[in-house]
Formats: C-alpha cells, sequence, structure tokens
C-alpha cells in the first residue's frame, strides 16, 4: 500500500516546485489575530477585491494536487516506487473521494470550493496524511480535524492506518471503510449529499 510520512508537507513541495515561498504564503496568525497576509489596513475596495479573488479560487489546491500527483504517478511508471500508484483521473478521485466526477471537475476548474466533506473526500483520494488534511481543509476557509470531534477521530484515524501506519494493510478502499465505520456509528457518511438526496 502507498504510505507516506507523517510529517510530509505536500503544499511545501509544490510551492517550492512552482518557485513560490511556502513560509511567506503558509498559515498563521499576526498580533491582531490575523494571517501575515492579510492587510486589514487596506482601502476596503482592496480588500474587496482580493477577497473575491480568492473567492474565485484563483488559488487552485486541488488542481495543484492533482498535477503535483500526475508527475508523481509517472516516476511510479519509470519504476520509482516512492511515486503516487495510481492516476489521479477525476475517475479515480471520484472513486476514492465518494464525489461525482462532474463536482470534480467543477472544483478543479476553480467554478466550486466544495463543502468540509467534498475536501476531506480529496484528502482521501489524494492520500494526504493528517498534517496535509488540516492544511487542505484549513486553505478551502474550513474547520481543521478535531480530535474532540467523534466524527472528526474517525477520519483521522483512518487517514492514519490507509496512509502512514506502515503495519496497516487492507484490500478495501480508505472512503469506503471510512464510510462504513461513520454509519455503525450513526454519524454522516463522507458523500456527494446532492446525488444522495436525487437517489433516495
Amino acid at each position: 500500500m502507498y504510505k507516506v510520512d507523517a510529517d510530509r508537507n505536500i503544499f511545501e513541495i509544490i510551492s517550492n516546485l512552482k518557485g513560490v515561498n511556502y513560509a511567506s504564503t503558509a498559515a498563521g496568525i499576526n498580533i491582531m489575530g490575523l494571517r501575515p497576509w492579510f492587510d486589514i489596513t487596506q482601502k476596503i475596495e482592496s480588500l474587496i477585491k482580493q477577497t473575491k479573488k480568492i473567492q474565485n479560487y484563483e488559488d487552485n489546491k486541488i488542481r495543484d494536487l492533482k498535477s503535483y500527483f500526475e508527475e508523481s504517478y509517472k516516476l511510479y511508471k519509470e519504476g520509482n516506487k516512492n511515486g503516487f500508484q495510481d492516476k489521479p483521473t477525476r475517475a479515480y478521485l471520484s472513486e476514492h473521494s465518494n464525489f461525482s466526477e462532474e463536482q470534480i471537475k467543477k472544483a478543479l476548474q476553480g467554478k466550486v470550493r466544495g463543502s468540509r466533506d467534498f475536501i476531506i473526500g480529496m484528502c482521501f483520494a489524494f492520500k494526504l496524511n493528517i498534517k496535509e488534511s488540516n492544511l487542505l481543509l484549513k486553505s478551502y476557509g474550513y474547520n481543521e480535524l478535531y480530535d474532540k470531534d467523534l466524527r472528526d477521530v474517525i477520519i483521522m484515524k483512518y487517514i492514519y492506518d490507509f496512509f502512514i501506519n506502515k503495519d496497516f494493510n487492507s484490500d478495501r478502499k480508505a472512503i469506503v471503510e471510512l464510510n462504513d465505520k461513520l454509519n455503525d456509528n450513526e454519524l454522516e457518511i463522507i458523500a456527494n449529499k446532492r446525488e444522495d438526496k436525487e437517489k433516495s
């Protein structure tokens, strides 16, 4: 099974490949309680323009991840055992996230941001570790996985076992096993809610 280091930061790797200083873009809080890059002293028109740009998802982390893992998959096919072992097509991402190809297509195009569960689904599809999953959630404006929330604890445990824990193996997809466990505990599964409603 494909495993990653618990302390890997895929977004730092991608930033370096793009020639961007990750330290200058990483989320942190300044003395005013704001992220360092957010300058509240700007004129309101500038803040509105800047925020609209962010809301248009020009900084598309899902697209960045797909591009990175496409290259990683090529390395795997060339014999690099550390490469991503599956080609991250939309069909693959759909199968491993439990979200529709159409929603994934829109996210890749920057037309939709997606729900918190959609981002979690992408974490499973791209086999991110816990740190990377939290960074991805934060980058889309969502709360990190929380260790006092039962649903989030189960999600973190399945991320750990499937993508980090080298002593754990399973023939089933991580998202399938996760949803089975969430369902067993009467918790909402990770899924495309709109399609679920149409099917019911």
